[in-house]
């Protein structure tokens, strides 16, 4: 009998990418997903005819508590701040099954402590020595109130917690992130590089196909007894990293390629303040003028996980590429 998946976000960047890299592996499974609209259900289903579509949201709450009992697993790859959905999976999960849930490492921004892109933050988080300070994080960090339901459901869960990601999404809807993407836009838009304050915050990346091979490989470790070698439950935890940047390394770089291309008159990089920061983007100073360090081992070595795609660095002209086309059609 054919393992039943049963995933959330799939329209979305992380979401779509995950469930395309699953399906061109595993066609062999059987694939339920929850989307919004009709339109969308009819451009998932024209991608993958023999998916089973379910139309609703994260308050559809009957819908969620029947597919995730159904399952064997179920991916949430929808909203990581929605805890009234992540309560209905989490108490409609089968003892028997595994929730993979995402979250972000947006809960180890250090702006607090070292404000905002003046300070290279010193504290790097690691997902195996370091994991019970990562799941004991103050309940005021970004996403903990969701991560807290899936750790303390007592469930068979794994929490998988992506970077800054690049790249092309595969999947049926979104293709982009958000962060490199909006930094190449809004380097375009203002004809000039700028980062928040002097730009002196680290964040670690990923490539998105790099970040859906890690999902691949826990829904393989959960169909095996015992969920394989995976670490189901409280110390479930997964960074998905392959290296890290200073965000003002990253806008020079932006800035050089968009001037190379006649984006931008010249490569020079203009400081602004968060408050002229949040004027375009609203959650940019918090992106781009925090530090986020964690290091993933846990998938490296329980999974054997390791990161294939192409570099951060060698991945940016494209990223300026789509930002200069998304732009025209607007």
């Amino acid at each position: 009998m054919s393992p039943k998946i049963f995933l959330t976000g799939v329209t979305g960047y992380i979401g779509g990418t995950v469930f395309n890299s699953l399906a061109e592996k595993h066609p062999e499974f059987e694939y339920a997903v929850m989307v919004r609209s009709q339109e969308a259900a009819k451009r998932v289903m024209e991608k993958y005819p023999k998916v089973r579509v379910e139309i609703g949201d994260l308050g559809s709450e009957e819908l969620l508590s029947r597919e995730t009992a159904n399952a064997d697993i179920i991916i949430n790859a929808a909203n990581n701040d929605h805890v009234p959905s992540a309560q209905v999976i989490t108490s409609s999960l089968s003892p028997s099954s595994y929730l993979i849930h995402t979250s972000g490492t947006s809960i180890i921004l250090d702006w607090r402590s070292n404000g905002f892109g003046t300070q290279l933050g010193t504290k790097v988080y690691n997902d195996v020595d370091g994991v019970s300070e990562i799941t004991s994080l103050p309940d005021e960090a970004w996403h903990r109130d969701v991560d807290r339901v899936v750790l303390e459901s007592g469930k068979n869960t794994a929490i998988v917690c992506p970077c800054c990601i690049y790249g092309l999404g595969t999947g049926p809807g979104k293709k982009v992130s958000w962060q490199i993407p909006q930094l190449a836009k809004w380097t375009i838009v203002h004809g000039k590089g700028f980062v928040v304050n002097e730009g002196r915050t680290y964040w670690n990346h990923v490539h998105v196909l790099d970040l859906a091979n890690l999902y691949v490989k826990l829904v393989e470790e959960a169909l095996k007894p015992n969920g394989g070698k995976a670490t189901w439950g409280p110390e479930g935890y997964y960074f998905a990293e392959s290296g890290e940047h200073i965000w003002s390394d990253v806008s020079q770089k932006i800035a050089e390629i968009a001037h190379r291309k006649g984006l931008i008159k010249d490569d020079s990089i203009e400081k602004l303040t968060p408050e002229e920061i949040r004027t375009f983007a609203p959650t940019g100073h918090l992106e781009w003028g925090s530090n986020s360090r964690g290091i993933g081992m846990r998938a490296r070595t329980l999974l054997g996980w390791e990161p294939k795609q192409k570099n951060l660095w060698d991945s940016l002209e494209e990223e300026v590429d789509m930002a200069a086309e998304a732009l025209k059609k607007h």
